[in-house]
């Protein structure tokens, strides 16, 4: 006969431990903000940025071509998918799908920290920066107090204190 022995028995998933279980989250928190993990937003909005609107672009979308995205389209997606459901509750619970994460790419110096500072600072969001700059040579150690420990520290409290902003910039 041929087949699989054990019949129906289904493999049992792996629970990822817990590895702060013991820990309160206040003091975690206060662990990222010593370390400068941890940051407060400058006063800066969506609206005090300013971009101008690709005409071409627009053309080219009506005549079902893919265009660039200029700035008007990007702070408008922004707006509309991101900073407006997590910013309001009814919202939140009234539209189909809302985004859970967001990641925003392009080359040095067209506005992408700037956009995740307004972003963070219009929430009232806890912003965690995770750029290279601000932890290198900080978590060179395993466990807890390494990198590994760093990340789920990270994703624990953005996970229980929302909305949160994750910035993992200038990653090369």
């Amino acid at each position: 006969k041929g087949g699989k022995k054990g019949g129906g028995e289904k493999k049992k998933a792996k629970k990822e431990k817990d590895m702060t279980a013991d820990v309160a989250p206040e003091t975690l928190y206060e662990e990222l903000i010593d370390q400068g993990i941890v940051k407060k937003i400058a006063p800066w909005t969506l609206s005090q940025m300013t971009g101008q609107y690709n005409f071409l672009g627009s053309n080219l979308t009506s005549q079902k071509k893919t265009a660039d995205a200029s700035f008007h389209d990007l702070h408008r997606t922004l707006v509309e998918y991101c900073a407006l459901p997590l910013g309001s509750q009814a919202l939140h619970e009234t539209q189909p799908k809302h985004i859970k994460g967001l990641l925003l790419v392009g080359p040095p110096g067209v506005g992408k920290r700037a956009l995740v500072s307004a972003i963070a600072y219009e929430l009232g969001a806890n912003y965690f920066d995770l750029t290279p700059s601000n932890t290198s040579g900080k978590y060179l150690s395993k466990g807890l107090d390494g990198v590994d420990g760093l990340l789920h520290k990270v994703f624990k409290l953005a996970k229980l204190w929302q909305p949160s902003v994750i910035h993992i910039g200038d990653a090369a």
